[in-house]
């Protein structure tokens, strides 16, 4: 498995690695132009990928920064790193650590402490 790169570029902005904790990250989002000024924050689930093939070229199992339309599930943006850190721990907390493991709308007692607001509803649990 290719492990995730601490730091890489992404439609003009740099994101590197603050934290990390198994499967869970924080980066920090800064233009290229500016590398002194974060914008933002990003807390992450990793998700390990799958080997696959090309046209006959093989490559190899890697790991996977969230898609756009994966945030909110396994990405969250914060402009206060203190935000991102008490998501970034609320994860920890919650097993998420564990790459597939969920949310339970089963434990109302889990508190999400950015909003205040148990899980979301639908939310899954594969543990």
């Amino acid at each position: 498995m290719i492990p995730l790169e601490t730091e890489f570029y992404s439609r003009g902005f740099c994101h590197k690695q603050t934290m990390r904790v198994k499967f869970t990250a924080i980066f920090a989002r800064f233009r290229r132009s500016d590398p002194e000024k974060v914008i933002h924050y990003e807390v992450v689930t990793i998700t390990p990928g799958k080997p696959y093939n090309i046209a006959g070229i093989n490559f190899p199992a890697k790991e996977q920064y969230p898609c756009s339309e994966q945030w909110g599930e396994k990405g969250w943006t914060y402009l206060d790193e203190d935000q991102a850190r008490s998501r970034f721990e609320m994860l920890l907390a919650v097993g998420r650590d564990v790459p597939g493991r969920w949310l339970s709308v089963a434990n109302e007692s889990l508190v999400n402490p950015i909003k205040g607001t148990p899980p979301r509803a639908g939310a899954r649990d594969s543990r």
